[in-house]
């Protein structure tokens, strides 16, 4: 599981003498993985890396686990660290959008996306389809990801 930083802070009143303040938590990911559409079926769990690229339409996906949190939340803050920007980010960087995801997802334990700094004869360890359920870009939970089909 790669670790991928989400800074809480949320603020809640607390009534008498000291009136409201507010706490800051730290969660990490529960389940990250990365979908792209040219490989509809393909799913990325067991990847270290969430890769997103200029070309393509890769999306990163990132779950926490929240359902020991209560109370209203008054802001949140998520961090992703840039590991290789493979020189293509320019000067002034790149804009990324986060957006929430409405459905249920399973990140699975495929890996099939190498890193580009391998021997080719390294690149076929390091793939793998796996097997059981995981999210892929047609599914948020394929059944089978062995089978390189559409399970939804």
């Amino acid at each position: 599981m790669r670790i991928i930083l989400l800074s809480v802070l949320f603020a809640f009143a607390i009534t008498g003498f000291y009136g409201a303040h507010a706490d800051s938590i730290n969660l990490e990911a529960s389940q990250d993985s990365f979908i792209r559409k040219g490989a509809s079926n393909i799913n990325e769990g067991a990847n270290w890396n969430i890769i997103v690229k200029a070309g393509g339409d890769n999306k990163g996906l990132v779950s926490f686990d929240v359902t020991g949190l209560s109370g209203p939340v008054d802001s949140a803050a998520l961090e992703l660290f840039i590991v290789n920007n493979g020189d293509n980010w320019g000067k002034v960087g790149r804009d990324i959008s986060a957006h929430r995801i409405l459905t249920a997802w399973t990140e699975g334990n495929g890996f099939n996306m190498v890193p580009g700094n391998l021997k080719n004869s390294d690149v076929k360890s390091f793939k793998d389809r796996s097997n059981g359920a995981g999210v892929t870009s047609n599914c948020s939970v394929d059944a089978d990801i062995s089978n390189g089909k559409a399970d939804c």
